[in-house]
């Protein structure tokens, strides 16, 4: 199923991904203050909000950019994707350097959504001709 952008259509794939930018982006607005997960470790306080701040502007700007097929878009959310994976790495690897004991629950959060992001790489790599010769912005 295809949705109309501008005359053009949209696969379903990248009108979810899009939704799910802003969900991110309202997300990062309302966890402002809170403890920020990064590349192995975490970060409070002052740095921690500016991290959420950032990552709202940057989701929004992914998801308007998904929903109007820009190229920008694409290259973000390629981006994005390997560097949270590399994140997600890191940070179990800290865990088993550490020898920490984790939940299975928290275990299994981390593998499912280290999956989530190989199969959205792998899709975005596949539809990456809706967003050729679109523009920019």
């Amino acid at each position: 199923m295809n949705h109309a952008t501008n005359g053009r259509k949209r696969p379903i794939g990248i009108t979810l991904l899009s939704l799910l930018s802003y969900l991110t982006a309202m997300a990062s607005i309302v966890s402002v203050g809170l403890p920020f997960p990064i590349m192995g470790t975490t970060v409070e306080g002052t740095y921690s909000s500016f991290m959420s701040v950032i990552l709202s502007i940057i989701s929004f700007a992914l998801g308007y950019g998904l929903w109007n097929l820009k190229i920008y878009a694409w290259w973000l959310a390629i981006a994005l994707n390997i560097f949270s994976l590399v994140s997600i790495s890191l940070h179990y690897f800290r865990i088993y350097l550490a020898k920490a004991m984790y939940s299975s629950t928290a275990v299994l959060v981390g593998v499912f959504l280290y999956l989530f992001l190989i199969i959205v790489t792998f899709y975005l790599l596949k539809q990456k001709r809706w967003f050729e010769k679109r523009g920019i912005l």
